[in-house]
């Protein structure tokens, strides 16, 4: 056996693995602590503002004005308020999460970790049922009303824009499970 501290014993397999020294806590932690809570004040006006919409289109003197308009006379059909009802109290309460998640990551305990992983897994399966439940039930009705050309185009334009949706939306999520499911991070929080 030589001298040389740096050297890695073969006799211990897991000295092969890269480890935080104890007491440093990963960037990551902080980081995703920061975003969580972020996306989370965002999601919350996110969803004070689908309540007020729904709200105003209720209102008489609001829905009078629209008059005709297509896109405003599929927000008032009960499908289209009952899904956007259901999505954001299921929204509401994995924002709570988030934040949970956020908190515990910036004090670097392991429920933080926990909780952002569940968070995280529910929210890429959401988003893809939340996808096609409104393709299904909203943008396929809607298209349906639409005759010729520009009920095609608008169909397109609906399935192109959810895929485009669902991707950015799985961006962050898919991150987040990235990093907090490494080696390194799950030995520094001790999870």
């Amino acid at each position: 056996m030589s001298n040389n501290p740096f050297e890695v014993s073969s006799a211990d397999p897991q000295a092969h693995q890269q480890q935080l020294p104890d007491g440093v806590r990963p960037p990551s932690a902080t980081v995703f602590g920061i975003l969580n809570l972020v996306f989370g004040i965002i999601g919350i006006c996110g969803i004070i503002f689908t309540v007020i919409g729904l709200i105003a289109v209720n209102v008489p003197e609001i829905a009078k004005n629209m008059g005709d308009d297509p896109g405003f006379q599929s927000i008032q059909s009960p499908t289209q308020q009952t899904l956007l009802i259901f999505q954001s109290v299921l929204g509401f309460l994995l924002i709570i999460i988030q934040i949970a998640s956020g908190i515990g990551l910036l004090k670097f305990v392991p429920w933080g970790r926990t909780l952002g992983i569940k968070w995280a897994i529910a929210n890429l399966v959401l988003l893809v049922v939340g996808t096609v439940a409104t393709l299904v039930l909203v943008t396929l009705p809607m298209m349906n009303q639409l005759e010729g050309p520009a009920g095609q185009m608008g169909f397109i334009g609906g399935v192109v824009g959810g895929i485009v949706g669902l991707i950015f939306g799985a961006i962050y999520p898919s991150l987040f499970l990235y990093f907090m499911t490494r080696p390194k991070f799950i030995a520094a929080i001790g999870g």
